[in-house]
């Protein structure tokens, strides 16, 4: 009997080994997710204390080990209930990781401009000392009072900007902006004022025509700094915001972890080891059963040893795994139906086992094909998502310079220029501008496609909302002496409840591209209440151009990203093919429908048919005609 117990715990220890061997790398991958988790968060956070590259480094080292780890552990969830907590994760952690992004720019940024404030102003402080002060006339009976002047904007100056310094110092300590923080904002803002207080001074008393030219060049060099310095106070701003955002996204994905996640392992290991351990325990069961009864026939047979010691030998031989023994008894009575039903037993374990090793064999196979499928699955949907962070990301680090040169150009273009130049600054600020939206079409489409679209519901105006768009594209049509209409129904209301800036870019970049494939002829825009139920409306917009028209076959394209039907027009008008793509997610969004009627050479219509509430405050377009206006070159 100490025999074949032992036997069957060995089984049984081994079984529950087995489970365990597979449950317990779920678990190490999930715990090691989150220590790198917090590491990166840690990493992050001495990068913005201290603006060192090595955690820099460290963030995105960390970044990566929580994506492999993860990746390890969602290769082994199998039921939809994990899977779904695992989409849950990967959306919290994919934000998480584009804030973090985020905020380790704009502490490089704010380095930088750190750097560059003290060069202009090192730049200034050595105007005052060696191109002011030195040309000061001995003589000169004004010659304390420049002198005084002159001290006290230095040390204005230098108050100003260790006001900046500290600004920047104490918001990245506290991680958020206090009041110790707005009094050395303020004071920054006050010795600006000092500085121009007593400039003012000093200039009334400057006479040489030396110390005007070093006054022009201080000024340019002073009005710089200042830019620089308000500009760090916003940029530090902005990046305490950010910190703030990481961390909260970094929250949302551990609790899902916590929540969500740890339970499942613990359900899994517990529920298995449970089943392991009765199936055990009803074999040793019954394996003592036939034992008692052999025991209990020994008792009172015993003249009958040497049947009952085969019958022992037998078990023996089952316990250590030969289920082929024979038990050797020729007797007719009694003890051949103890032999009987011991083959029975054999016969039952073996099948037992066989039927164990097949659905072994096919649950270990199931698993490694489910196992592969997923992990082609996970490679793909993360090189997709990658791709659309580095877009979102490379986007919005090229439109910050990009908005610094279109503002400079601006500041150029109202100088004096001759008439060359002027034709420079415009040919700058068209194509500037041009690059700005194709930048910001990129970013709205990562955005889309990342799952961050969100839509604000308030009262607006439809009708002023078309008008403003009239309004805007008027100069377009006129340069390409196109006709542009706008149709709005009598009986459509003018007041709805919906996100009226995304309905603008649709009704903006849809009239765009009528304008831009449109060479002569004209752009109707059409607004119309298609109909009516319980408060709510579909409100029919449709833009209609009489431009080159698409191909029926090609129409099935016009929705998928990057994807341009006619190569050479593009080329001449510009664009990348995402503003169809983008007008497409936004309908989506809205769940609404956008339906295409085109003919070749003679034009394009797109509508929109939007579910949009009527507003309480409703007023209607005005009696006895819709057309808003038109205009023609």
């Amino acid at each position: 009997m100490v025999v074949t117990t032992g036997f069957f715990s060995i089984y049984l220890s081994g079984r529950i080994d087995s489970i365990r061997q597979v449950e317990f790398p779920m678990e190490r991958s999930l715990r090691e997710a989150e220590v790198s988790i917090w590491e990166a968060v840690h990493a992050a956070d001495a990068y913005r204390n201290t603006a060192d590259e090595l955690y820099a480094d460290m963030y995105l080292n960390q970044v990566r080990e929580v994506e492999d780890y993860f990746r390890q552990y969602a290769v082994l969830s199998d039921t939809p209930t994990e899977r779904a907590a695992v989409d849950e994760f990967d959306i919290a952690w994919n934000s998480a990781v584009t804030k973090g992004h985020t905020l380790l720019s704009e502490v490089l940024r704010l380095k930088e401009k750190e750097e560059l404030l003290f060069q202009i102003v090192d730049e200034a402080d050595h105007i005052l000392d060696f191109e002011i002060q030195e040309v000061f006339n001995p003589n000169d009976r004004n010659l304390m009072e420049k002198e005084r002047a002159v001290r006290e904007v230095e040390v204005s100056i230098w108050e100003a900007i260790h006001a900046v310094t500290r600004y920047s110092g104490l918001t990245r300590q506290i991680g958020r902006k206090g009041h110790a923080e707005e009094d050395f904002a303020q004071l920054m803002e006050a010795q600006f004022d000092d500085v121009e207080l007593f400039w003012a001074k000093y200039k009334v008393l400057a006479t040489s025509e030396s110390e005007v030219v070093a006054i022009n060049r201080f000024e340019t060099s002073w009005r710089k700094a200042k830019i620089f310095g308000r500009s760090m106070v916003a940029l530090e701003n902005q990046a305490t915001k950010s910190a703030n955002e990481f961390n909260l996204a970094v929250g949302r994905a551990d609790q899902i972890i916590d929540e969500k996640m740890q339970p499942f392992i613990a359900a899994r290991v517990e529920a298995r080891d449970e089943s392991s351990r009765t199936m055990g325990v009803a074999l040793i069961v019954g394996i003592l059963g036939t034992l008692g009864a052999i025991l209990a026939g020994l008792f009172y047979a015993r003249s009958a040893a040497n049947p009952i010691r085969k019958l022992q030998d037998a078990l023996v031989e089952l316990a250590n795994g030969n289920l082929e023994h024979e038990v050797g008894i020729e007797h007719q009575d009694e003890y051949a139906e103890l032999a009987k039903a011991f083959y029975q037993l054999s016969e039952q374990l073996s099948a037992s086992k066989a039927e164990i090793a097949k659905e072994s064999k096919g649950r270990l196979k199931a698993e490694s094909d489910a196992t592969l499928a997923a992990s082609r699955a996970a490679e793909a949907t993360l090189s997709s998502e990658a791709k659309s962070r580095f877009l979102a990301v490379m986007s919005h680090e090229i439109r910050t310079p990009l908005i610094g040169v279109l503002g400079m150009a601006g500041f150029l273009a109202e100088s004096d220029l001759d008439g060359e130049q002027r034709s420079h600054v415009d040919i700058l600020n068209r194509s500037g501008n041009a690059l700005l939206e194709l930048v910001n079409d990129i970013l709205d489409f990562s955005a889309n496609e990342a799952g961050e679209l969100s839509l604000n519901e308030e009262n607006f105006d439809l009708k002023d909302l078309v008008d403003d768009v009239y309004q805007l594209m008027i100069p377009n049509a006129r340069q390409k002496g196109i006709e542009l209409i706008t149709d709005y129904a009598v009986d459509c209301p003018a007041r709805f409840v919906g996100d009226p800036i995304r309905i603008r870019q649709i009704v903006m970049n849809t009239v765009s591209n009528g304008i831009k494939f449109t060479s002569k002829g004209s752009v109707r825009i059409e607004v119309e209440h298609v109909s009516r139920k319980k408060g709510e409306s579909n409100v029919s917009l449709t833009i209609q151009d009489s431009g080159i028209g698409i191909e029926a076959e090609d129409q099935k394209r016009m929705f998928t990203p990057f994807e341009q039907i006619d190569g050479s027009s593009t080329r001449s008008t510009g664009g990348v093919g995402l503003g169809l793509a983008i007008i497409k997610q936004l309908v989506d969004a809205m769940k609404g429908e956008i339906e295409i009627d085109s003919t070749p050479g003679r034009g394009t219509a797109f509508r929109m048919i939007l579910p949009m509430a009527v507003a309480k405050n409703k007023r209607r377009a005005p009696r006895g005609g819709s057309k808003m206006g038109s205009t023609s070159a």
